[in-house]
């Protein structure tokens, strides 16, 4: 079996306040939830759905980075801020209401703890 990361999510619930700034550059290493998806689930296409939902003109607060998602095959990575400001390729800006954030909240929070082990050995074996 082989295993192919689809989608990387790392996140901070969006109402924690931190002592020190969480940016784009330190989010993986300092996120309480840490979730790889290794084969198609629907989460992966309504996450990429809502991240992109409200266009805005405007910026994401670097300085209070809560959520980082990898869209792997897509080359794509987004960044959302405290206030549900995303930020795509650090070149498009979208809102996610307070509705999509608690959505997005709940539903990494439901995948928390949970490991697929051949899926885990698949990926240790092609290290």
């Amino acid at each position: 079996m082989s295993a192919e990361i689809l989608m990387k999510i790392y996140f901070i619930p969006f109402a924690i306040e931190t002592y020190v700034p969480v940016t784009e550059s330190n989010i993986e290493d300092t996120s309480i939830y840490a979730i790889w998806f290794t084969q198609q689930h629907p989460f992966i296409s309504r996450l990429h759905k809502l991240l992109q939902s409200k266009r805005i003109t405007g910026k994401m607060d670097n300085r209070v980075v809560r959520l980082k998602v990898e869209f792997v095959k897509e080359n794509e990575v987004f960044y959302v801020d405290r206030d549900g400001i995303v930020a795509k390729d650090s070149a498009d800006y979208y809102k996610l209401s307070q509705k999509a954030q608690n959505e997005i909240e709940s539903e990494i929070k439901h995948f928390s703890g949970v490991v697929d082990i051949k899926a885990k050995r698949a990926l240790e074996k092609e290290k």
